[in-house]
């Protein structure tokens, strides 16, 4: 029996700098997710002696290629042009495992014109399976004033039609068991503040107990650039220490290199080399 799964994940930087991408855009555009794609499988044997395989798929994106308005990479149909694709890519070509689009103030539906695109770009991309073929949707909207904007994406896989997937976002230096590593420093910060908070509830108004608040992080953050400064004096320290070292050995390997001897004979004076014996 063979049993498969499979994960979709994008990395935090890579997702920031999307959305930053698209937020700065003037209009609507389009790109392509770049990443790997690859899988594991598991081959197990149980008691009953049955096999069982397990194949473990993993989409990661991990950037993008903005492209810009659609027309430049299909006509308005949504056919592709199989040379302007390649001249666009280049060298990118092989990391493709899906695209984007992003519209403002629209739905999360894909249109006519993008599923006949995804299709057209299943077909060119034959390193990953059609299937595992990744399509995004960014929308972005603004409340009245332009004082709050939001974003909403959506990934979704086309088999027959659209269907949405979960799409994990993973950190830098992440541990396989997706557990936050602790911090000896974060945690000695998080008990002072701590320390803090219960001091305040003797404070009566909310403007004491903020500008109490502000105090106290101010005075932690001065310790905290103190002690940062003085580590960096004694790094700098350290380092004129080891180049003076260096300085040393340098010039005692040379002097052995030229054969010379540092030289210990006393000059004599002229009258001592006159005198008769």
């Amino acid at each position: 029996m063979t049993v498969t799964d499979v994960n979709f994940r994008i990395t935090g930087p890579c997702l920031s700098l999307l959305l930053r991408d698209c937020e700065c855009s003037g209009s609507d555009q389009i790109g392509f997710l770049i990443g790997e794609n690859y899988s594991i499988t598991t081959q197990t044997v149980s008691d009953a002696e049955m096999e069982e395989e397990k194949i473990v798929t993993s989409i990661n994106i991990n950037g993008t290629f903005t492209v810009g308005h659609s027309l430049l990479l299909c006509n308005p149909l949504g056919r592709i042009d199989e040379d302007s694709l390649q001249e666009i890519l280049g060298s990118c070509e092989k990391d493709i495992i899906g695209w984007y689009s992003f519209r403002r103030n629209s739905n999360q539906r894909p249109t006519m014109r993008e599923t006949i695109l995804h299709r057209e770009l299943c077909k060119s991309f034959t390193h990953i399976p059609s299937k595992y073929f990744l399509f995004c949707i960014i929308t972005t909207s603004d409340t009245d004033g332009n004082a709050t904007y939001s974003h909403k994406l959506t990934f979704f896989i086309h088999n027959r039609r659209f269907s949405p997937v979960s799409v994990f976002e993973t950190n830098l230096g992440e541990p396989d068991d997706n557990s936050y590593r602790r911090s000896t420093l974060g945690d000695t910060s998080f008990k002072h503040l701590q320390q803090v908070f219960h001091s305040l509830n003797g404070v009566s108004s909310s403007k004491g107990a903020m500008n109490t608040l502000h105090t106290e992080i101010n005075k932690h953050i001065e310790g905290l650039e103190r002690n940062v400064s003085n580590l960096q004096a004694e790094a700098d320290s350290l380092l004129h220490k080891m180049s003076s070292s260096n300085c040393s050995l340098n010039d005692e390997k040379n002097s052995r290199r030229d054969g010379s001897v540092p030289s210990t004979s006393t000059k004599m004076k002229p009258e001592e080399l006159s005198v008769e014996y």
